[in-house]
């Protein structure tokens, strides 16, 4: 998730994430607009490198959109978001190394396909470089689509100008291609089930998608088409985006879902259920109101910021704000859902899924959780948002969550890992 909250500049000192992110994207657009003219990528025609990238015909329905073709050849590899991000200036619909191997069928040690979900403002390949080739080598089928593109017209947002940036239309769209990409994906490998790994706003995608787009079964779990959900700094119950976006200060216990259990020295939680979750505040709408019971901000004013938020920064990302009416619906009668294990993942550096710790999730009936700090037990990893998913850690806590005996609690890696610009 990036910086839909940049157009309040007057917050813009409380979050130096936010502010080394516009900085990146400024780059981008320097960089973009050097090599050519917006209004012509704009225009360029489906067929090309940048189809599905540069029109938002690619939402619901959309005949553009071919679920096994979101992204266009592989990348050189990339260490780092911002060498992938730049990279996919030039080539917008590249696939990290190891994924979307449209023959690859799931061994019986891994059954089930995984999908990595990029966050708002991100693309397949600069948010997953660091994850898809080691799932590839750990012999995951692994498979990473780009979704929700949608031009400046149709509220994507100024990050639409550049050719690179997904997840900015609303996010049901992005759920509906990612219904479509899970089908192909069930189709090609034989699999009954897939597991799910989102980044950001990711990590709701995919929880909206086992909620409402048929991932899963409440009445007979066994059916569901989702195993795993893991989440990497996913906006679970809204952000505040590092305090731009305003909320109650009555708000005091987020996170209190961390405190459920005992952290190893590895930083993995204890599993949690009903009986012990502990409540997580209610939200708050975008403006500091708090909302009526339609999920409605409390003043016409209001309504009109969030209408030009939704200009400057995207759909999605409006609808990622804490006490939004997607936030509301998407956590309404229980966070988790029968039959599916998951994995929440943050980290304490996080700028813009803020609180950090409002990503954790309360288990419900017939669910498990793992909420985890990745600074739990490894001080020495300083990740932020837009690193955290090319950290060793967390790479390796993903791949324990996947698969225990492939990666043991106890040999979790603890390494050095710094912000978007590498300072440790």
């Amino acid at each position: 998730m990036f910086v839909w909250g940049a157009c309040n500049l007057k917050g813009m000192t409380k979050s130096r994430t936010v502010r080394s992110m516009v900085a990146v994207i400024a780059s981008g657009l320097t960089v973009f607009l050097g090599a050519g003219s917006v209004a012509s990528a704009q225009k360029t025609a489906p067929s090309t490198e940048t189809s599905q990238v540069t029109t938002s015909s690619t939402g619901l329905g959309s005949s553009y959109f071919d679920a096994t073709r979101t992204t266009i050849g592989t990348g050189r590899g990339a260490t780092t978001f911002v060498d992938a991000f730049m990279q996919t200036l030039v080539r917008p619909r590249i696939a990290p190394v190891g994924a979307n191997d449209w023959t690859c069928k799931p061994t019986a040690e891994h059954p089930n396909p995984v999908i990595l979900i990029h966050g708002t403002w991100e693309n397949a390949y600069d948010n997953w470089s660091g994850l898809a080739p080691q799932l590839k080598k750990d012999g995951f089928c692994v498979y990473t689509p780009n979704l929700g593109r949608a031009d400046l017209w149709n509220k994507g947002g100024l990050g639409s100008l550049l050719p690179n940036t997904f997840g900015v239309a609303p996010i049901e769209h992005s759920v509906d291609q990612l219904s479509q990409v899970i089908e192909a994906v069930l189709r090609s490998t034989g699999a009954k089930q897939v597991d799910l790994v989102g980044h950001s706003q990711g990590g709701v995608i995919a929880r909206y998608y086992a909620k409402f787009g048929g991932g899963a079964d409440t009445a007979q779990p066994e059916r569901n088409k989702v195993g795993k959900i893991i989440t990497l700094g996913a906006t679970n119950h809204g952000t505040t985006l590092g305090g731009m976006v305003k909320e109650k200060k009555s708000i005091d216990a987020l996170g209190s879902a961390a405190e459920q259990g005992t952290t190893s020295n590895q930083g993995l939680a204890t599993e949690q259920d009903s009986a012990t979750a502990q409540a997580v505040p209610q939200e708050t709408s975008a403006s500091g109101e708090t909302p009526r019971s339609d999920g409605g901000a409390t003043s016409s004013s209001a309504a009109d910021r969030a209408e030009l938020r939704q200009w400057f920064g995207g759909a999605a990302g409006a609808q990622q704000e804490r006490g939004s009416e997607f936030i509301r619906k998407l956590n309404e009668g229980g966070e988790t859902l029968p039959g599916i294990d998951y994995t929440i993942i943050a980290t304490k550096y996080d700028g813009i899924s803020t609180p950090y710790d409002a990503t954790f999730l309360r288990a419900g009936e017939g669910a498990t959780v793992r909420n985890i700090t990745m600074q739990d037990g490894c001080e020495e990893d300083r990740s932020d948002h837009m690193t955290m998913f090319y950290s060793p850690r967390s790479v390796d806590i993903v791949r324990n969550a996947l698969d225990p005996q492939l990666v043991p609690n106890g040999t979790i890696r603890c390494e050095a890992h710094g912000n978007v610009w590498g300072s440790r």
